[in-house]
């Protein structure tokens, strides 16, 4: 039986028309529907119409003549179910109380009507039959005939509610040195030249001023005057006494303090170090001697020693300011390999503490000077320290000549042709150049001790 169980009322919210056993769950009350008694689905139960309401699906429809379900009809002023008094009125047009919308005239018509009847006055009364002299015009309500019945300005081009007959132009910016308190139209004429800055301690007083304008008063900043300068300023380096801060001003010191303003002679330096320079050196050479640390204020002495022997060699400059570089042509020792020398740096100022403070460079050699190295030889240079094996010997290299030279390496146009008797303008000329001298004694050591052929 649960099956078929459910509501069986149809004006119930749950009406179940399918169910044939009711089972006490109808809902009444609670769910929108038509609460018209007149449609054709009034439902008792429903409190809330939806709008749902219809008239016109009963078996016995809506009989001719009637205008609904309910057998009413239309009333004389075309209502349905009317009692033909929504249409009734005074229906005579000369009465106080016509009504253009009444079609019954219901015998209410007044026709004592007073009131003011002069179109000219601003409460005109069409309606009145009787002037009672209550009129008002604008003059008298306002005082002006430049306005309408409300007030209002017949002309306003500016829309401020001053009718243009009665503006006055000036300045209304009350906080202007020319306010016109009579003044309804702008005309830019304000000035506030009269504004200044009146309290004499302040750096911008107005002596002409005669309205005090005191929030635009400036005043120094706390130790310095109106031109920004300091009031006591006892080393004149730009900051005032009262802000000086003491301590080591120096950027290359260790204890260098980015707040000091003063110094006060309490920096301290690292210490001079030389840095390293090529291992091999050559005369003539640019050499950049760098460096760090040391007081940048006190001047340098650079020196080169030999290592070797243990002594100075050339004072490279007596007195350089601490730039941290020294340019310097290499130059005043011998060339060639045997010594070692070193870069010697020192503080020159005897005052400074770091006077007695010296650094030395890394070792080095100088280059050998390459070149022709025998005295005899047509290019000898002293200066050379290896033989290139580039020497020149000039004489001559005909070895059928009777001075022929072994070691002649440059034929010099000398060779002689005929037999060596001694006996010529210039005997001991052996090797033919018109003068006797070491190349002569040479060709003569080189030949001692050679047995003659005949």
């Amino acid at each position: 039986y649960l099956t078929c169980a459910g509501c069986t009322y149809e004006y119930a919210c749950n009406y179940d028309p399918l169910a044939t056993i009711l089972d006490n769950s109808c809902e009444f009350g609670n769910c929108p529907g038509c609460t018209d008694i007149n449609a054709c689905n009034f439902n008792p139960t429903v409190l809330e119409d939806d709008g749902s309401c219809e008239y016109c699906s009963c078996e016995e429809g809506i009989p001719e003549g009637d205008c609904d379900c309910d057998g009413n009809q239309l009333d004389a002023c075309g209502v349905c179910g009317g009692d033909s008094t929504s249409c009734f009125g005074c229906t005579f047009e000369i009465a106080c109380n016509y009504d253009d919308t009444a079609v019954i005239d219901d015998g209410s018509c007044e026709f004592n009507c007073p009131g003011c009847t002069d179109e000219l006055a601003c409460n005109y009364n069409a309606e009145a039959l009787q002037e009672d002299g209550s009129c008002e015009y604008i003059f008298i309500l306002y005082g002006a005939d430049n306005v309408d019945c409300s007030g209002e300005c017949l002309n306003d081009i500016d829309g401020d509610g001053v009718c243009d007959e009665d503006e006055i132009s000036g300045c209304t910016e009350t906080t202007s040195c020319n306010y016109n308190s009579l003044a309804t139209d702008e005309d830019g004429s304000c000035t506030y030249d009269c504004y200044g800055c009146m309290d004499e301690a302040a750096c911008n007083f107005d002596s002409e001023a005669s309205l005090p304008n005191n929030s635009g008063c400036e005043y120094p900043d706390l130790g310095y005057d109106c031109l920004g300068e300091c009031i006591l300023d006892t080393d004149s380096d730009g900051v005032c006494d009262m802000f000086e801060i003491a301590g080591c001003t120096d950027l290359f010191a260790n204890n260098f303090n980015s707040d000091a303003t003063d110094d006060d002679g309490s920096c301290v330096f690292p210490p001079l170090s030389l840095n390293a320079v090529s291992d091999t050196l050559c005369l003539g050479d640019t050499v950049i001697i760098s460096w760090t640390g040391g007081d940048p204020n006190d001047p340098i002495y650079i020196g080169l020693i030999n290592v070797t022997t243990n002594t100075a060699v050339v004072e490279i400059i007596d007195e350089t300011s601490n730039t941290g570089s020294y340019n310097w042509v290499f130059q005043g020792v011998p060339a060639g390999p045997g010594d070692v020398y070193k870069f010697y740096l020192q503080n020159y100022n005897p005052d400074s503490p770091l006077s007695t403070e010296s650094t030395f460079s890394n070792t080095f050699v100088v280059c050998p000077i390459v070149g022709c190295t025998y005295p005899s030889a047509d290019n000898y240079d002293a200066a050379n320290t290896s033989d290139d094996g580039s020497c020149v010997f000039s004489g001559c290299t005909d070895s059928l000549a009777f001075n022929y030279n072994v070691h002649a390496n440059n034929d010099d146009g000398s060779c002689d042709f005929e037999p060596c008797t001694g006996n010529g303008d210039c005997p001991f000329d052996t090797n033919g150049d018109g003068e006797i001298g070491s190349a002569d004694l040479l060709e003569f050591l080189i030949a001692y001790g050679s047995i003659c052929e005949n």
